[in-house]
């Protein structure tokens, strides 16, 4: 388990562009009682389950777990 520390940087323009390459994000949150947060995220043909604590400040828990075998559902 890991501590994550929430940063924010402001960006200038938009020449960052050409130099990466994109990746498409789906991403859901379940809903729980307590101020944790748990998402579940597929990038390309990966996917994750990510738990994360109640804020303390700027950092929190956080556990991010792989799907070793994933499949799409198509609806």
């Amino acid at each position: 388990m890991a501590i994550e520390i929430e940063r924010k940087f402001l960006v200038k323009d938009d020449r960052w562009r050409d130099l990466v390459q994109g990746y498409l994000y789906r991403q859901g949150y379940i809903v729980t009682k307590d101020l944790t947060t748990v998402r579940v995220r597929t990038i390309g043909d990966r996917a994750y389950l990510t738990i994360k604590g109640k804020n303390a400040g700027m950092a929190r828990l956080d556990l991010s777990m792989k799907f070793l075998q994933w499949k799409p559902i198509k609806f």
